[in-house]
């Protein structure tokens, strides 16, 4: 609920900053807004917030991926655990010495 707040109020700057620069403007803007304006406080203080929200946005816009990746890996390392339980359950696994000679240890097998 805060998440999409907070990119609707985003969303209401960019659209404020961009309008402002089309009255200021007109057909004559850059593809920039902020550096169609002279130099000023006003404007510096204003690149300083678009730069910072593009950094903070970051981490926004990673999350998804990280978590996908994240949950793959873990699917992937719970398969692998079960498949270890499993022959480590299996009635040949009792047979092998303790020493090894199974397949993890390079005795052959599939």
């Amino acid at each position: 609920r805060s998440f999409r707040g907070a990119r609707e109020e985003l969303s209401r700057q960019y659209l404020l900053v961009g309008f402002c620069g089309y009255l200021t403007f007109g057909d004559q803007i850059a593809g920039d807004v902020l550096a169609s304006y002279p130099a000023s406080p006003i404007v510096s203080f204003a690149r300083v917030l678009m730069a910072l929200s593009v950094v903070l946005s970051y981490g926004l816009q990673s999350h998804p991926s990280r978590s996908c990746l994240l949950s793959l890996l873990s699917v992937a390392h719970a398969a692998r655990d079960a498949r270890r339980r499993r022959r480590a359950s299996s009635p040949e696994a009792a047979l092998l010495p303790s020493g090894g000679g199974g397949v993890e240890a390079g005795g052959g097998g599939g």
